[in-house]
Order: structure tokens, then C-alpha cells, then sequence
């Protein structure tokens, strides 16, 4: 995480020391009062006004301020009016070296003033008007330690430092951007959720606008994290375009809504900058392999007559021709050359991009898919082949009904157990057949998940199938045993092992269907038999959906 100096808004004021009768900061100059400067007093002589009555009146200054700005004699009546940078008048009374009810004072005191200074004025009186040119200074905040500033030189006088700062930007609740799993390198497919800022109150004004980085390394080790002013950042959600197959580190942080971008701004509606924050509890995502696609002719339509005479070529493929084979295996962004040999004169060629196939769901099951790999989120992957790099395999698929229901066999055995203890668990229907339910974790034992669905897909806990059933999913994974019923054999245990880093079945299991009041039945890789059901076995479950 890295944090960002928080944006402030800052009044610096100078409060300078007393330097007898002059100024300690030469930015600041003493001037007669001229008419001008009460021309617009008009109250009567006798009427008691505030000073606040005084046009462009801010506020009123200490006592100990005044004194730092002028030499303020310990006895007698003395009336200060001064200007600051932004044109305002000011205005105090001292008597014997005493603030004078800064509040209320008459017109007629101010008035007998200036008429003493510039007509007879007495020992007693003293009438000066003060202005300043002097203007804050800046603050330079620290870019090693956060939330640390300096001055870079300190001016001659005591200084004031006045900060108005502001909340920082947050996340709405479970609004944190998250890794997407399964997306191929070089797509234009999101690799994250786009997050979610809070709301400002109970408004629809968010707080501000997440920001994304994205960065790749050639190595195991992860880029430096980087910081706010870099290039790169970008408000829109990052994608796979332009990364390799590999990690891809991702930050993002809240860019605070300025006052600009928001109505009527207040401190409650304007944010600083979030802390930049990594991806998840990693800080990446896993790119699969970048997909490659094949380019075909259409023969009746572009090249009718003449399909042998069209071959095509890209970077990296050698030329195939399009007559009787497609240009497979070419990647994003490869130039495609496409040679026409024929006699007749080509008026045009087009192109058009076939749109993605769906990626097949366990609820979208049907025999044409026995084999294939299922993973947690409901998809179906190619037989004999590893999922998706963030993908968890679950099972193969080993038998679906008429209905869309079926079965699928574990990667893995639960715990050995004995007949009797697998009758007594629950018993349960899926795919038109009576499943005997796993429990809990110690019949599973530490090998197997526990599950209650596959994406959007309904599934047992894991099961032990009827003698029918394993029967089945043998038969579909192509098993070649046939001595009292098919059994598995490398045909399936290929299904198994390939790419998914399953447990190749091995030994004696249990089936799910008795044979008498003392046997049940079990298959080895070579045969179906009965056996005391007292006896301890190995256990292949399956899941039902």
C-alpha cells in the first residue's frame, strides 16, 4: 500500500515580532491615512457603530498583533486602521497600551483623530494606517514520509499554520476490485470487477473515480508498486490487451472528487485521494495462454469454382491452402496473407470475425462433452486438459442424463470406509439414480472439497454411486474391461491424471448397491465382485447435478 501527502488547503498567516518602530518583514509598508480611507464612514458624529459596519470588514486582530506591528505607547489614545493584501479595513483603539473595545467604539472618536493628525493634533494622539503586500508562503510536503512537511526558509516573525483538510475517498462495502479467473493473455477481455465507490452521504455523487495500473515483469519478481503522478493510470477497467501469459500486477486508488466536480462544495462533499492499493491479497492475475484462431474460406461465396486456387499465410504459420484446410493457429495483432492464383479478376475480399463461442456450462451438459474437465465455477473444459490458470478442477464428466442431470467422478479417493458405514449415510437422488452422501470431513478426508454447487449448478456433496452407475461412467470414458461389468482401466484413469493432477484409481472400491444381507458390491481395475460388507475399501466419489 502506498500512501499519498493528503491534498490540503492551507492559510499561512505571518505574526511578526516587534521591531521598535519599524517593520521586521520589508514586504510590509506604513502610510498616512488619507480621506479617502473614511470617506465612506457615514454615521452620524455621536452614534456608536461596530466595526463591522465598515465596508469589506473580515475580522478584528489581537492585541499582542498589533503591538508586533507597531510601536503602541504604554499612555494615551492611539487608533489603528490597517489593510490587508485583499483590500479589507481594519481598525482597533488602544488606550494606555490597552485594547480598547475592539467591538463598538464612536465615529466621532475616529473622526477627532484624523482631524488632530492633520489639523492640531495633540501629544497624546497617534493615528497611523498600516497595509500589507505579504502574501502565504508555500509548504512543501515530504515524498519519502508521508504526512511530513517543511518550510523551506523561515521568514522573520512567528508563523501561524492553518490546515482545512479533507477526507479521504472510500470503497462502498465489498466494492474492492477483484481478479478474474481464466482470461487469456492479449484479448480484450477484463481481468478484474470493476470496483465500486461509496456514494457522498445519501447522495449519488460518488466520493470520486477508481483508478487502475497495470504492470508486467519478466521475472518472478514483482514490479515496484507505483506512484500517483506516473503514467499509466487510467479510469477505465484493465483488460488483457498488450499482456503476456503470466502475472499481471494490479493497483488501483480512488482519485478523491474535487471541488470542481462536485455542486455546492462543502468539507462533506469533497475527498482526498485514496492510498494505492495492490490487487486482492497477491496483487496479480494468472493470464492463461494467449488464444490463437484459424482463418477459413468461404468457398461458396468468395471463391465459388476455384476453392484450390486461394492459400493464405500469416507471421508465424506457414501457407496452408484454403481449398482444403484452414490457416490455424494464428495469433492477435499477426499479419495474414491471403493469394489468389485463379484467372479470374478479384473485384473484392472481406473479411468477417466469427463471433466468440460461449464457453460451455455444466448446466449445458450433454454426452458430447464425457470427459471433459469441470471446474468450480460450472464451466467445462477439453478433455486431457489442464483448466485455466485460477480454475479449480473438480471432476470428470462422466454421465448426463435425458434430463441434463449426471454425474461426475472426483480426481481424487475420500477416505477408506467400511459397507455398513457408507449404508447408514443419507441417501439422495440425482440423475435419476440413489446416491449414498459423504457426510462430513472425515469421510471425505482431506483429499476432497466440500460443494453445494458449480457455478450456477446445484450439486450433491460427494457421494457413492450405484454399481450402475460407475458402470456407466466407465463406459462413456472408454473403458475396454468388460469381465462382470465395465471397470476403469488407463482408458480412464487418462481422464483423470491428464493435466489435472487427479489420483490415477487404483486398488478396490465400494459401490453404493448391496448383493445380499452380508455382501455388497466393489470393483477392482479387472473385475466386479461382492465382498462382506464389514470389509474396509477405497472410496471414488461422485458428485451429482
Amino acid at each position: 500500500m502506498k500512501q499519498k501527502t493528503k491534498q490540503l488547503i492551507m492559510t499561512l498567516a505571518l505574526l511578526l515580532t516587534a521591531a521598535t518602530g519599524a517593520w521586521a518583514q520589508s514586504t510590509f509598508q506604513v502610510k498616512e491615512l488619507t480621506a479617502d480611507m473614511v470617506s465612506g464612514w457615514t454615521a452620524t458624529d455621536n452614534t456608536p457603530f461596530n466595526l463591522s459596519d465598515i465596508p469589506g470588514f473580515v475580522q478584528f486582530i489581537s492585541l499582542d498583533e498589533a503591538k508586533a506591528w507597531a510601536d503602541v505607547p504604554s499612555s494615551g489614545r492611539v487608533s489603528l486602521i490597517y489593510k490587508f493584501k485583499d483590500g479589507e479595513l481594519y481598525c482597533v483603539d488602544f488606550v494606555n497600551g490597552q485594547l480598547d473595545n475592539p467591538a463598538t467604539s464612536t465615529l466621532t472618536a475616529h473622526k477627532a483623530a484624523y482631524n488632530r493628525i492633520h489639523g492640531s493634533a495633540g501629544p497624546d494622539w497617534t493615528f497611523k494606517i498600516y497595509y500589507t503586500t505579504a502574501t502565504p508562503f508555500a509548504i512543501t510536503w515530504s515524498a519519502a514520509t508521508p504526512n511530513t512537511a517543511s518550510i523551506a526558509a523561515m521568514p522573520a516573525g512567528n508563523v501561524t499554520v492553518s490546515v482545512d483538510y479533507f477526507a479521504q475517498a472510500e470503497l462502498a462495502e465489498s466494492g474492492a476490485p477483484a481478479a478474474i479467473a481464466d482470461v487469456p493473455a492479449n484479448t480484450d477481455e477484463p481481468i478484474v470487477t470493476p470496483g465500486t465507490v461509496a456514494n457522498i452521504g445519501t447522495s449519488e455523487v460518488k466520493q470520486g473515480t477508481l483508478m487502475y495500473f497495470v504492470s508486467q515483469s519478466t521475472g518472478e519478481t514483482a514490479p515496484e508498486a507505483p506512484d500517483y503522478d506516473d503514467d499509466g493510470w487510467s479510469e477505465d477497467v484493465p483488460t488483457a490487451n498488450g499482456l503476456a501469459q503470466g502475472k499481471a500486477y494490479v493497483w488501483y486508488y480512488i482519485k478523491g472528487a474535487e471541488p470542481d466536480q462536485v455542486t455546492d462544495r462543502t468539507d462533506d462533499n469533497t475527498r482526498n485521494d485514496s492510498d494505492i492499493m495492490p490487487l486482492g491479497t497477491t496483487g496479480f492475475v494468472t493470464l492463461d495462454a494467449e488464444p490463437t484462431y484459424d482463418v477459413s474460406l468461404n468457398k461458396t461465396d468468395l471463391a465459388e469454382g476455384e476453392p484450390a486456387k486461394w492459400s493464405a499465410k500469416s507471421t508465424n504459420v506457414a501457407e496452408v491452402n484454403l481449398g482444403t484446410n484452414d490457416l490455424k493457429g494464428v495469433k492477435k495483432s499477426e499479419t495474414v496473407t491471403v493469394t489468389y492464383t485463379g484467372s479470374k479478376k478479384v473485384i473484392g475480399v472481406k473479411a468477417e470475425k466469427k463471433a466468440k463461442a460461449p464457453t460451455p456450462t455444466l448446466a449445458e451438459a450433454t454426452a458430447e462433452d464425457y470427459g471433459k474437465v469441470v471446474c468450480a465455477a460450472g464451466h467445462l473444459h477439453d478433455a486431457k486438459t489442464a483448466v485455466p490458470s485460477g480454475c479449480t478442477a473438480v471432476g470428470i464428466l462422466g454421465k448426463v442424463t435425458s434430463t441434463g442431470h449426471g454425474l461426475i467422478l472426483a480426481l481424487k479417493n475420500a477416505e477408506q470406509q467400511t459397507w455398513n458405514t457408507i449404508n447408514g449415510w443419507t441417501s439422495a437422488s440425482y440423475a435419476g439414480t440413489t446416491l449414498k452422501v459423504l457426510p462430513d470431513d472425515a469421510a471425505r478426508g482431506t483429499n476432497l472439497a466440500s460443494y453445494t454447487t458449480l457455478g450456477e449448478t446445484t450439486v450433491s456433496n460427494w457421494a457413492v454411486a450405484q454399481k450402475s452407475d460407475y458402470e456407466a461412467i466407465f463406459t462413456n470414458l472408454g473403458s475396454t474391461k468388460n469381465s462382470g461389468g465395465k471397470t476403469y482401466d488407463n482408458n480412464v484413469n487418462a481422464y483423470i491424471i491428464t493435466g489435472v493432477g487427479g489420483t490415477a484409481m487404483s486398488g478396490t472400491y465400494w459401490s453404493a448397491t448391496q448383493d445380499d444381507d452380508y455382501d455388497a458390491w466393489y470393483f477392482l481395475a479387472s473385475y466386479w465382485d461382492n465382498d462382506y460388507k464389514t470389509y474396509t475399501y477405497y472410496v471414488r466419489p461422485v458428485l451429482g447435478f
